[in-house]
This record gives structure tokens, C-alpha cells and sequence, in this order.
């Protein structure tokens, strides 16, 4: 009979030198060391994509009174959601990289807001399919807005650089004139 001190369990570490190993086994060491990755990295990019448009763009709409004020309240929670998944996930590849063992990081607490983050999309995505079509009918309304303030600007810019050119040939021709009465000047 053996005690519980004298059955120990043994453990063996394998380190694994990545360096000497090529691109095409570096990608199947990491798959198999967390197949969860692709998934995770293709959220961050959607996440982010969403984030900056539409999220961000409708924010801006509602900075400038377009929008009632509930719906600026969710947009600018909703974006704000997705920055909070998006750096979840960024610390979450940070400890992957980082982290010699790997079970370390499946019990990080990161794990868990991340699942929560995505319960709370769940739930958002009701509300979201309910906005959808005021929503794209705000992004055609800023579209427009933006044409027309483009157009507005060019105009106002093409004024400004007449006006400059103007002044230049005002202080070009007063500058000659100046000459020419230093010169007279000179003469006499």
C-alpha cells in the first residue's frame, strides 16, 4: 500500500521552441493550444468594425440633437459595450501570449466578462432589430447632411482662396507701387 504523499502525480513540461518551428506549425501549435482563437479574433474585428460605423457616426448624430435622447442613451451604451468586448478580448490574447500556462489563463476572470459581454449582445440585438430601419434611415439623413456641408465647404473654401488671391495681388500691386515712389524718390 502506498500513503497519499508517496503517490504523487508527475507532471512533464514540455516547452516547445517555437523559433525553429515553421509558420504553418506555429498556426497548428496555436490552434491546438487554444482553438478558440480565430473565433475570438473574428469578434474583435466585427466588434470594432460596428463600433466605428455605424455606432460612432450615430453618436455623433446624437451629440448634435437628431436623434431623441433614449435612443443617443443606448447607441452610446452600445458603443461603448463593444470598446469594453474589444479590449476583453485584447487582454485576453495579451495573457495568451504571454503566459507560459495555459490553464492559467481558461480561469482568468477576463473569460468570464467576455461571456457576459456576449450574454449582454444577446440581449441587445432585440433592441437592435427593432432600431434597424430608424437607424439606417438617421445614417441616409447624416449622408445627406454631409454631402451638403461638403459642398458648402468647398464653396466657402473657394471663396476664401479668391479672397486670398485677391489680397495677394493687392499687396503685390502696393508693393510695386511703393517701389516705384522709392525710386522717384531716389531720382529727385
Amino acid at each position: 500500500l502506498t500513503g497519499p504523499n508517496e503517490r504523487q502525480e508527475k507532471e512533464t513540461i514540455v516547452k516547445t521552441d517555437l523559433d525553429s518551428m515553421t509558420k504553418d506549425e506555429k498556426l497548428i501549435y496555436l490552434l491546438q493550444n487554444s482553438p478558440e482563437l480565430p473565433e475570438m479574433l473574428d469578434e474583435f474585428r466585427e466588434k470594432l468594425n460596428e463600433a466605428k460605423e455605424p455606432l460612432y457616426p450615430l453618436l455623433e448624430l446624437g451629440r448634435q440633437k437628431y436623434i431623441l435622447k433614449h435612443r443617443h442613451s443606448y447607441i452610446e451604451a452600445k458603443y461603448k459595450l463593444n470598446l469594453l468586448y474589444c479590449l476583453n478580448i485584447g487582454y485576453y490574447l495579451m495573457l495568451q501570449s504571454s503566459t507560459e500556462n495555459k490553464m492559467d489563463v481558461k480561469n482568468h476572470p477576463v473569460i468570464q466578462r467576455i461571456v457576459n459581454i456576449r450574454k449582454i449582445f444577446k440581449t441587445c440585438a432585440k433592441t437592435d432589430f427593432t432600431l434597424e430601419k430608424e437607424i439606417e434611415k438617421l445614417l441616409e439623413v447624416n449622408d445627406e447632411n454631409n454631402r451638403k456641408r461638403k459642398i458648402t465647404d468647398d464653396s466657402e473654401e473657394h471663396a476664401l482662396e479668391e479672397s486670398d488671391n485677391n489680397l495677394y495681388e493687392k499687396r503685390k500691386k502696393l508693393t510695386e507701387e511703393k517701389k516705384t515712389e522709392e525710386e522717384k524718390e531716389k531720382k529727385v
